[in-house]
């Protein structure tokens, strides 16, 4: 089997504040700005392979929030979004803001 895709670490090289983004449901494992500590809760039982929904840090949730009324049979707790594998089509720098 192949490797799930790394985090992408993405630096505001004006502050060096650092964000941490898992490519599974797109969640933020980490915000650091620059003069502090890491900002997001990230469990040490957290599964990074893909396999289930990251276990802190910010995840992308829709169409629903908790657990999906009867309405959408079949949809996962939190909505499809968070269990989906995202990558980065194309970038842009914002840094002077």
């Amino acid at each position: 089997s192949s490797m799930p895709p790394a985090p992408l670490t993405i630096t505001h090289s004006a502050s060096s504040s650092t964000a941490l983004l898992h490519p599974f449901g797109a969640t933020l494992l980490s915000f650091t700005p620059s003069s502090s500590r890491p900002l997001l809760f990230l469990s040490r039982l957290a599964r990074l392979d893909g396999s289930r929904p990251v276990r802190g840090g910010i995840p992308l949730v829709f169409p629903v929030f908790g657990p999906a009324p009867a309405a959408y049979p079949g949809m996962p707790q939190h909505g499809f979004l968070r269990q989906s594998w995202w990558r980065v089509v194309e970038g842009s720098g914002f840094d002077g803001e």
